[in-house]
């Protein structure tokens, strides 16, 4: 089911420019978005019910051409609108712990990077 949080994830930056990749952060392309799993919390049971959600926490990473903060800003910008506005169906609930993306500085390479953290809720009953 996390696969699926990241895929969904994934499918809901829909006015990015960049390209956006399922998994971790890789070398190529440069300016590229990823969207990985980082763990989550442990789930959520209902003593009533008996029912579990559990909670994935995914980074949606921004990562823009060498020494371009302004394109790289502008794109997470975007990813943050696209997720905030976001409702997945099924039963899947996005939630934005922060305001804005969190800028990380430049890699080795001198590309820029954003990062995003995303909660996903995920009802496995």
């Amino acid at each position: 089911m996390i696969a699926d949080a990241e895929s969904i994830v994934a499918s809901a930056l829909t006015n990015q420019t960049f390209p956006v990749e399922q998994g971790p952060e890789r070398p190529e392309p440069d300016a590229a978005v990823f969207v990985y799993d980082i763990g989550g919390q442990a789930p959520i049971i209902e003593h009533n019910t008996g029912d579990t959600t559990r909670i994935a926490s995914l980074t949606v990473l921004v990562r823009g051409d060498r020494d371009d903060y302004e394109t790289t800003h502008q794109e997470a910008r975007q990813a943050w609108s696209d997720l905030d506005g976001a409702s997945p169906s099924g039963s899947l609930i996005l939630e934005l712990p922060i305001s804005s993306p969190a800028p990380l500085g430049q890699d080795d390479e001198g590309r820029w990077r954003m990062a995003i953290t995303v909660y996903a809720y995920i009802d496995e009953s």
